[in-house]
């Protein structure tokens, strides 16, 4: 989670937004205040209405707003090409063809009325911690700017048109400071019994929009829905390495390492959500040049030291293996050749499918073999990330983790 300065925000937002911040005297959970509004007059046919109820813990006493939401939908097109040089398959809807929107009604409910569509993309959050006053060095004058910070909520959710969705309880726990960062998780729940008690809210706060829906209000089914497309560093991937190790930098949607060590390297991060019992992992990255027969790829498990490889070279072979305390243990996947595209500039696509304790490992959708997980992680302890094991250039393109 990143926290921003950007002094042109706060004259851009909206009065209605700006009513809204408030000082939070103690540590719990906070209770915004909602201004009363009609989200039916906006001058458009409303087809799709999604309902979310969101809860704010603090326990570091210093937000001071309630989050703006950053939603994105489907774009247009059904297909897009992806960008996988040679294999050129049509894929349906990539994390990349999403929308983005920014706003929403919010407090403590969260609802979005919109033309009708079927999926909603809850990515990110903005809040609001403190207004700063500092000198400006080349005028000489006191100014003062906003301080905010970002966070990710990687929530996809089926919206059915005509309906009142209601898309569950978001709770936003803000649990203490890792030096200048925020440490935070976020959980969905879609229980019967939340379900009951916001539906009376909602009946409350907006009753012209339950009037119209009161027949057609049903829970809409949300998952996990990480993106990682390498366009900032809201995520905190750890860029900062020992320059006689590696480079790490973020370049026009790129993750860019530069390996100097015939070692293997990780950069991974802790996520701020709770970690499914079946999931996929998909890693689009590109070899660039250096030791071509060196693996990089995806990595999974507790840590840096004990976790889970998935490997490519720049040769085009692959292979998957277990660290445990820092040594390779075993490889699960025997090295195959001729599994990825190869040479410089060839881009591939890593699956990594978990359901349960059982792994599989494909690259450019051929499988290369299934294992059982032997290192145990989960929730709290879980991490996942990149690695690069000789000295090499890659470029990772885009990460993403779908709840199945």
């Amino acid at each position: 989670m990143n926290v921003n300065t950007n002094r042109a925000r706060w004259p851009l937002l909206p009065l209605a937004i700006m009513l809204l911040f408030f000082a939070v005297g103690c540590a719990g959970s906070t209770a915004f205040i909602r201004l009363p509004e009609d989200i039916l007059d906006e001058g458009q046919e409303i087809e799709t209405v999604a309902f979310w109820r969101v809860q704010v813990i603090d326990r570091t006493s210093t937000i001071k707003s309630s989050p703006r939401f950053y939603i994105y939908r489907p774009a247009k097109a059904d297909t897009i090409e992806n960008d996988l040089g040679g294999l050129k398959r049509q894929l349906m809807r990539l994390p990349v063809d999403w929308t983005k929107k920014e706003g929403a009604s919010y407090i403590e409910d969260l609802v979005v009325a919109e033309p009708g569509t079927d999926e909603y993309l809850f990515k990110e959050f903005d809040l609001y911690l403190f207004s700063d006053t500092f000198t400006n060095l080349w005028t000489g004058r006191k100014e003062v700017r906003d301080i905010y910070f970002t966070g990710t909520m990687n929530r996809k959710c089926t919206i059915p048109s005509d309906k009142l969705a209601y898309l569950g309880m978001f709770t936003i726990e803000f649990t203490g400071m890792r030096g200048n960062e925020y440490v935070y998780r976020t959980h969905l729940r879609q229980e019967s019994e939340t379900f009951d008690d916001d539906v009376k809210l909602l009946r409350q706060r907006y009753p012209n929009l339950f009037e119209r829906f009161e027949h057609a209000l049903e829970a809409a089914p949300c998952t996990l829905f990480f993106v990682e497309d390498f366009k900032n560093n809201n995520n905190q991937w750890p860029l900062e390495t020992r320059r006689k190790y590696a480079s790490v930098r973020l370049t026009n949607g790129r993750l860019i390492v530069h390996a100097k060590r015939n070692k293997c390297q990780q950069w991974m991060i802790r996520p701020h959500f709770p970690m499914p019992e079946r999931y996929d992992v998909e890693l689009v990255s590109a070899w660039d040049s250096g030791e071509d027969d060196k693996g990089y790829g995806f990595t999974l498990g507790r840590d840096r030291r004990n976790n889970y490889n998935f490997y490519l070279s720049g040769n085009g072979r692959a292979s998957a293996g277990l660290t445990v305390k820092g040594q390779h243990q075993s490889d699960l996947v025997a090295w195959s050749n001729n599994a990825g595209n190869a040479g410089k500039g060839s881009t591939n696509r890593q699956k990594i499918e978990v359901r349960g304790d059982s792994v599989s490992y494909s690259v450019n959708d051929a499988v290369l073999g299934t294992f059982e997980k032997e290192l145990a992680f989960g929730n709290d302890e879980w991490a996942f990330g990149v690695t690069v094991c000789g000295k090499e250039t890659v470029r990772f393109h885009r990460l993403v983790i779908t709840e199945r």
